[in-house]
């Protein structure tokens, strides 16, 4: 008898042992909505914030002040990639829940994350995050009846061997979404979660162009804090981020209230004028008040070359920088690039002219 109660003893032990390990499999995450066609104002705003300057710009172009580094952009495939989120509906329902879609868009591969535009951010409740991983950017965002998002520039490196095909995740509380690089190279999706809420993304490979450009950095300085006036001057560097010329300009309002700059381009050895440029700029510090603080802007514009040719490129920039801890500054770095406009359509890899 007290043979057969140990052995009992012994047997329910293993029974309790056994169930303490056994655990259920863990539940698969929900699949995301199927993708439908982007509305159309959704598209408009999506397009409005996406960098269209950059279209046809080459690959090599879209480096910014030294970054990222030169071995980088002759390396690396260029994706555009713009993300909306939150009440993108046609007509906004009251009583639209709060929703967190604090996240992080990441690549799996050698890459570069790099965020260029927020859009919609609210100051004190969405920002950017801080990421030392550069293929990881991180943001905190909350939406009730409005509407956030982020505009991207991917770099993947394309001299990498991969075992596994890289592939680019969205990831937020809401909505978990997984993209291989060739759906980027044109890409128009937009996701229903239910709730008045949605996610919209608009993506696009930046092709290698075959207009001659390059870079231009330096410093914008205000007269005052308004920021209303000021003088412009850096360096106008090649494909190769060289110096081949100096900047000097200035930007103010005009008689009919446009913000407009205007400068030239002189020789970097020599004592001579290589162009001419002209155009708008505008700032659009959110940490500051929603659109207009000037602690960050952008710059638009036209150069023609002074050798009585007529011809001539575009420039695109960004003025300040939304990771400097100082808010409002007279001093503030410019970047952008330049490129001329092309008399023959860029080609695609397959030898197809790009639209």
């Amino acid at each position: 008898m007290r043979n057969l109660t140990s052995l009992l003893a012994v047997m329910l032990l293993l029974f309790v042992s056994c169930s303490e390990r056994a655990t259920n499999p863990p539940l698969p995450e929900p699949a995301p909505p199927n993708a439908i066609d982007v509305p159309a104002d959704v598209a408009q705003i999506l397009e409005d914030n996406s960098p269209a300057d950059l279209a046809l710009a080459g690959s090599d172009e879209v480096n910014w002040a030294g970054w990222p580094p030169p071995e980088w952009v002759r390396n690396s495939d260029v994706y555009a990639v713009t993300f909306v989120w939150g009440s993108l509906a046609n007509v906004i329902t009251p009583g639209v829940p709060v929703t967190d879609w604090s996240g992080k868009l990441s690549v799996n591969g050698v890459a570069l994350v790099h965020p260029r535009r927020t859009i919609n951010f609210e100051p004190r409740q969405d920002s950017l995050l801080t990421d030392d991983e550069p293929a990881v950017a991180a943001w905190v965002s909350q939406t009730g009846v409005d509407f956030d998002g982020i505009s991207f520039l991917v770099f993947l490196r394309r001299d990498i061997v991969y075992i596994v095909a890289p592939w680019l995740t969205f990831e937020t509380a809401p909505i978990k979404l997984e993209f291989q690089f060739d759906k980027l190279v044109n890409l128009n999706a937009f996701y229903d979660i239910g709730q008045g809420r949605a996610l919209a993304v608009h993506a696009r490979k930046i092709w290698p162009g075959r207009c001659p450009g390059g870079f231009t950095e330096g410093k914008w300085t205000k007269v005052d804090f308004s920021g209303m006036s000021g003088t412009i001057d850096g360096l106008w560097r090649n494909r190769l981020g060289e110096p081949i010329g100096y900047i000097l300009g200035q930007f103010y309002v005009n008689d009919s209230g446009e913000r407009v700059y205007e400068g030239y381009v002189t020789g970097y050895m020599l004592d001579y004028i290589i162009c001419e440029f002209k155009g708008t700029w505008w700032y659009d510090d959110y940490r500051m008040c929603p659109i207009c603080g000037s602690g960050h802007g952008w710059f638009r514009g036209q150069y023609v070359y002074a050798d009585g040719t007529n011809k001539g490129g575009m420039m695109f920039g960004e003025i300040g920088d939304f990771r400097s801890p100082v808010m409002d500054q007279l001093e503030m770095p410019f970047s952008g690039i330049w490129h001329d406009f092309c008399a023959v359509p860029p080609k695609g890899p397959d030898n197809s002219v790009l639209d």
